[in-house]
């Protein structure tokens, strides 16, 4: 690849993030609390894998945002794709402990996600509202594809 047609892709590249991505679209205020979710920080999200050896990580965003990295050994589902049948799929144990994250403060797809949860019947979730952009902010280790 020429050095111009490297700009070319990366100019690219940097627009459809910014038309497409997790900036774009999903940007809205989040609340702080969502009914019958316990909402956790990134330093609870570490406890809470410490201690239980079964805990579920969700990644709620889609897979193009993985561009930017995600938490090691999450599940990726987007909220576009979440439904009985594909949560199931990852555990069929509505008692086992979920937790739900996806772009930050301002993205909803972990919110949309975790509502098709409580209808699918799970009951032990957890809400990671500052997502990945807490996750990255913290410098906690991620991954990237």
């Amino acid at each position: 690849m020429t050095h111009s047609s490297f700009g070319q892709y990366l100019l690219c590249s940097l627009l459809f993030a910014c038309l497409c991505g997790p900036a774009h679209a999903e940007k809205t205020a989040l609340p702080l609390k969502l009914d019958g979710v316990d909402t956790v920080n990134a330093e609870t999200l570490i406890a809470l894998a410490q201690g239980l050896d079964d805990l579920v990580v969700v990644d709620s965003r889609l897979s193009e945002d993985h561009w930017l990295g995600f938490i090691g050994g999450s599940h990726s589902l987007p909220d576009i794709n979440t439904n009985c049948t594909t949560l199931a799929r990852i555990t069929s144990d509505k008692n086992r402990s979920m937790v739900f994250y996806s772009n930050g403060t301002e993205c909803t797809r972990s919110v949309q996600a975790l509502k098709i949860a409580r209808q699918c019947g799970y009951n032990q979730l957890y809400w990671f509202r500052g997502g990945f952009e807490e996750w990255r902010n913290k410098d906690y280790p991620y991954l990237l594809e």
